[in-house]
């Protein structure tokens, strides 16, 4: 992590991948990550510049780049309170597997990296196997190995309704998670 003061409001913070992803696997609850890594963002951005955050109004801005994210930090004097806010939303994502063999490689992969998602749901029609993901990030390391495995990649919570109504429901909640401790006893 790089911890830059560019003015009197201003600091910059520039985090790989890497550092994002431990992060990110070190926090207990997945409905307070984002809040979580924001507190610590800002804990070592008072150590490291001695401005103090407390008690300000804070506008935090998240940009990706290639091998990393940066965070822009622009303090308000004016506000009792801090906010935090990131700029990415996560969306609802539909891959399509054509085969169940890369479907079973990428839940093995996604296992051995300790990588799951809130919930997810697996649907089968005549075409393909499909996964829904609800409250995924596109720049997560979840996304980032499915897209490397699935033929096609789907956004929207329509088409994700669309998908579920109209397939078969094979796994429903925790897909991911069933299918991984399924494959995961017969590959040991």
């Amino acid at each position: 992590m790089h911890i830059q003061q560019l003015d009197e409001f201003r600091i910059l913070i520039s985090m790989c991948d890497d550092e994002l992803y431990e992060r990110y696997t070190r926090l207990t609850s997945q409905t307070d990550a984002d809040q979580q890594l924001v507190r610590h963002l800002l804990s070592a951005a008072e150590q490291s510049t001695g401005i103090s955050l407390r008690n300000k109004r804070l506008r935090i801005e998240a940009s990706r780049y290639d091998r990393g994210c940066l965070f822009l930090i622009t303090l308000h004097h004016t506000a009792r309170k801090g906010r935090f806010r990131l700029k990415e939303r996560s969306d609802t994502y539909t891959f399509s597997f054509r085969q169940a063999e890369p479907l079973i490689a990428c839940v093995l992969v996604l296992k051995q990296e300790s990588v799951q998602p809130h919930s997810s749901i697996l649907t089968r029609d005549a075409a393909c196997y499909r996964l829904v993901i609800p409250r995924l990030f596109r720049y997560s390391r979840c996304y980032a190995l499915l897209s490397e495995y699935c033929d096609q990649i789907a956004r929207g919570r329509f088409f994700a309704a669309a998908v579920i109504e109209s397939g078969t429901v094979l796994c429903r909640y925790d897909a991911l998670g069933t299918l991984s401790s399924a494959f995961g006893k017969k590959n040991q």
